[in-house]
């Protein structure tokens, strides 16, 4: 049972005054709005390369965010730690339009949860000529144990 002092509901009130405050503020008109990215005015290129077309490009995908993987229970419960190669393709918008496993850990679990992470990320696209263009990427997503 936890003892809540006399003062708790008054700053709990003062803390939903305050959420509610922040909230009619970023619901209200901005004067300003975010700056767009440079890159998302350039015009794109429809081309969709193979899996392993190689495209020499100016500026190289940057990923801007990363879905952290699920680490099954299954998993964990079985100690099962590995390294899993992952091939992705990052269209002209930034998506990740296609995932493959490039290079399996040996647990299959582990290997779809790489896949299905790799989905959700977002990247800033390639650039060639000034045009934003679709490329795949290599990247690994490792699964360890804490110690």
């Amino acid at each position: 049972m936890s003892t809540a002092s006399p003062h708790t509901s008054i700053w709990t009130c003062a803390a939903l005054v305050c959420l509610a405050g922040l909230a009619v503020l970023s619901c209200g008109s901005n004067p300003m709005p975010p700056e767009t990215p440079y890159w998302m005015e350039l015009p794109h290129s429809d081309h969709i390369p193979s899996y392993d077309e190689r495209i020499r490009v100016e500026e190289p995908p940057e990923l801007l965010y990363e879905q952290e993987p699920v680490y099954p229970q299954a998993a964990i419960d079985a100690g099962q730690e590995g390294k899993v190669g992952i091939q992705a393709l990052v269209d002209w918008n930034g998506a990740v339009r296609e995932v493959r496993v490039a290079v399996s850990c040996g647990y299959p679990a582990l290997d779809e949860s790489a896949a299905a992470a790799a989905h959700l990320s977002r990247w800033k696209p390639a650039i060639v000529d000034g045009y934003r263009v679709s490329v795949w990427v290599r990247y690994s997503v490792v699964f360890e144990l804490p110690e």
